[in-house]
């Protein structure tokens, strides 16, 4: 087993070295910068938001980012409001070109799938499924405007996709109830494969979906309990958090444990692993939160050598209200990008007194030559000091 070195600085912007997929893979970055992007209680959106949902953060390698709240769809700040943005608690699409997919409700009352181009300004409805007297779940997209989601055909749960350039909507795994059972999670990358949980039949796990419509099993040690937490990068790999204390990554050679807290990398860093999805990216890095052995909360990426630290529960933040320290860490981690880049949504206690909820950052990798050295200087001394 190697040495698990932890990296823990605010901004510094150096990069160190590491295990990663895919050509051109460089090791974790050793900082990020929180930036506040939203707020619950927040003046300036037409409507003061109560809450934001934690379980929808999306973002892209653009910059561009997206989540719920109890008032509609956020998109890179603007508040988009109305019947059909009023979304179920279920995850956000969001493409590399900056189209948004999400499950909403039409005016009827029945699910539907919607989605708004960020650069065209506009969207809408698309599709009420092959079904739509049942709900449709966690729909995702990828760059071709191709959306999996998860719903139900004949009274079962499958796996849905609906073409965006052609209108056409079709449902590419078909459940039964007995050797064939879907999960709600299903996830579409750019290379157009789809995986998702089938819990029936005699391969029992994760499943990718190829273009050709041929089916791969992806292999997860685990007994499953948590059938929905996973996620797929572009090169058909999955981060998967299949029982409650152990992260897996599939690779073309076989499944690779990321991080266990009671054994395996991490083990001595990590009292318990949040029940969630981690999520993974095209350099092979994976995001996830954890309970620390101080019982503090803590955000991670992991390349499966290094560990290193994206928000950390006492860490100094910035708000729009003032400097506080984060309180705990909410959002779920299903949004990283390939630059390592994610949503971070917190709630606050100011330095001034006073605690703020739901404040949302965007944890960004510095550029090389970033001027605030002085300052990272000092908080990161002042992080390691706690």
């Amino acid at each position: 087993m190697p040495m698990h070195r932890v990296v823990m600085c605010l901004f510094a912007g150096a990069i160190t070295a590491g295990a990663a997929e895919g050509a051109g893979a460089q090791g974790l970055p050793e900082s990020w910068s929180l930036q506040q992007v939203a707020r619950a209680g927040q003046s300036g959106l037409p409507h003061r938001l109560r809450f934001i949902k934690y379980e929808t953060p999306a973002v892209n390698d653009r910059g561009d980012w997206a989540i719920a709240t109890d008032l509609g769809l956020l998109v890179n700040g603007t508040l988009l409001s109305g019947p059909q943005y009023n979304l179920p608690d279920s995850s956000v699409g969001l493409s590399e070109r900056g189209v948004v997919a999400w499950a909403g409700s039409v005016s009827t009352g029945d699910g539907g799938i919607f989605t708004y181009d960020i650069d065209a300004g506009s969207g809408g409805w698309v599709t009420n499924g092959p079904d739509e007297r049942f709900s449709k779940r966690n729909p995702t997209i990828n760059s071709d405007g191709l959306i999996a989601y998860g719903g139900a055909s004949q009274g079962f749960d499958s796996v849905n996709l609906h073409d965006l350039a052609s209108g056409e909507s079709r449902v590419a795994v078909q459940g039964n109830g007995s050797t064939v059972r879907i999960g709600e999670r299903v996830v579409v990358n750019d290379a157009g494969q789809v995986a998702y949980y089938d819990a029936g039949g005699s391969q029992r796990g994760m499943q990718r979906l190829e273009p050709d419509g041929s089916t791969t099993f992806m292999y997860v040690p685990g007994n499953w309990s948590n059938r929905e937490w996973f996620w797929m990068n572009d090169n058909g790999h999955v981060a998967a958090l299949p029982d409650q204390d152990q992260i897996w990554r599939t690779t073309d050679d076989g499944p690779e444990l990321m991080v266990g807290s009671f054994s395996g990398p991490g083990s001595q860093l990590f009292r318990s692993l949040e029940l969630e999805p981690p999520s993974i990216n095209n350099q092979g890095w994976v995001s996830f939160r954890a309970e620390l052995e101080d019982r503090s909360d803590s955000l991670f990426l992991t390349d499966g050598d290094d560990f290193a630290a994206v928000a950390l529960e006492g860490d100094l933040v910035r708000t729009d209200l003032g400097w506080g320290r984060i309180d705990s860490i909410n959002a779920i981690p299903t949004n990283l990008n390939n630059r390592g880049e994610l949503l971070v949504l917190a709630d606050v206690r100011l330095l001034g007194g006073g605690h703020v909820n739901d404040v949302l950052f965007f944890a960004t990798v510095p550029s090389p030559g970033w001027t605030g050295l002085a300052l990272a200087t000092l908080l990161t001394a002042e992080r390691r000091r706690r």
